[in-house]
């Protein structure tokens, strides 16, 4: 008798379990609506389509993404029979994704794994470019920030709607933050969603510190010979998730959208690599202050810590770049040199020369725009204390 692992169903946690007998399992899966006076003329995809096409994805071909997951965190080569349990946990619906955390029970071990699931046609064609750039990014730099992919495929409903599949790592206790005022406050302060212990809002020494590590991480992996970059990220999204042990905070990066050049069609000089290291800290320093109030609510603006922790971490991504053997220290001394000299007026026409260029409907735009100038100057200042930095 051929061996099955036992599938299992929740929304969210193991007190919301979900099965075909259910209501809930015939529900529509939140995604993006038809606009009013309009029918897809098609049925809605449900809960229990969403549940399936799992199921299919992690059975398919005698269990092959199931094996190769735990192939890739160390389990070695396991066999189906050793697999006792699947339980599959819808975590959230995304703009994009609708990620699910995938438990494997192999009696003595439980591994976790994330599996975006992709539904419209734009996030299916997504996830097969977030896949690739994963792969891309994790073979060529030698860091930790981003997660590993296991397996991808797609699974069909019909001959126009289908379910697009990433299997990938799992950080452990690791978790969305977004800005947030609390109970009656008006000021805007990170707080940490921790699934299993109460909300906590960060210090002012750890929120630096998340920006900090959030402009380290995209630094690291900006390529200064081709101009690429991670982009399209968003802490809205929860893009980031930050883990919090006692004073110490680390942070990870789950997605990459896009990596792409900042520039088309042109070859590096020096002064070129310099100009575009000015335009991309600007605009990373931009997005770093946005977010949507507790991650749902409407688009707010972070205080000018952000912008602090956006220059260092900046400068200690570049530095991680040259322990890495990836750039010479040249760079970064001729780049503190460069950025040292420009402007409180450079900064400002730069800032307003890179937002004219952004999406007429981007949702923060307006905000943007009324801390335009502050931010420059705001951004012009902690640059002119660049000499204080020792490399």
């Amino acid at each position: 008798m051929t061996h099955k692992p036992k599938f299992s169903y929740f929304l969210a946690t193991e007190k919301y379990p979900i099965r075909p007998a259910f209501p809930e399992w015939i529900s529509a899966l939140p995604i993006s609506r038809t606009p009013p006076g309009r029918k897809s003329g098609r049925r809605s995809l449900t809960l229990g389509d969403y549940f399936n096409a799992v199921r299919i994805f992690l059975k398919r071909d005698q269990y092959r993404a199931v094996i190769a997951a735990l192939y890739g965190i160390g389990r070695g080569n396991v066999d189906v029979e050793q697999i006792q349990a699947i339980r599959v946990f819808l975590v959230k619906h995304g703009q994009y994704y609708h990620p699910a955390r995938i438990e494997i029970d192999s009696g003595k071990m439980i591994s976790s794994f994330v599996l975006n699931v992709a539904v419209s046609a734009t996030a299916r064609k997504m996830i097969r470019k977030e896949a690739a750039a994963l792969d891309q990014l994790c073979s060529r730099f030698p860091y930790s920030f981003l997660p590993k992919v296991y397996a991808t495929g797609e699974v069909s409903i019909d001959d126009r709607r289908g379910f697009g599949m990433l299997l990938g790592q799992w950080f452990d206790d690791y978790h969305e933050f977004h800005l947030s005022r609390g109970n009656g406050g008006n000021q805007n302060r990170i707080l940490v969603w921790d699934g299993k212990v109460a909300k906590c809002f960060l210090s002012p020494e750890q929120t630096r510190a998340a920006y900090d590590h959030a402009a380290l991480i995209l630094t690291a992996y900006y390529n200064m010979a081709t101009f690429e970059h991670i982009s399209v990220w968003h802490h809205a999204a929860g893009d980031f998730v930050i883990k919090l042990h006692r004073d110490r905070l680390v942070m990870k990066l789950i997605t990459v959208r896009r990596y792409a050049p900042l520039l088309d069609n042109v070859k590096p000089d020096v002064h070129l690599i310099l100009e575009a290291l000015q335009f991309f800290l600007l605009n990373l320093s931009l997005h770093m202050r946005l977010d949507r109030l507790d991650g749902v609510g409407d688009p707010v603006w972070a205080s000018d810590i952000a912008v602090a922790g956006s220059v260092d971490g900046f400068l200690k991504g570049l530095m991680l770049q040259v322990k890495a053997g990836l750039i010479p220290i040249e760079i970064v001394e001729g780049c503190l040199k460069y950025l040292g000299a420009v402007s409180s007026s450079e900064w400002i026409d730069m800032t307003v020369s890179l937002v004219n260029r952004y999406d007429p409907d981007l949702p923060e735009l307006s905000l943007i725009q009324r801390n335009l100038d502050q931010h420059a100057i705001c951004l012009y200042k902690r640059v002119k204390d660049i000499d204080r930095y020792t490399i």
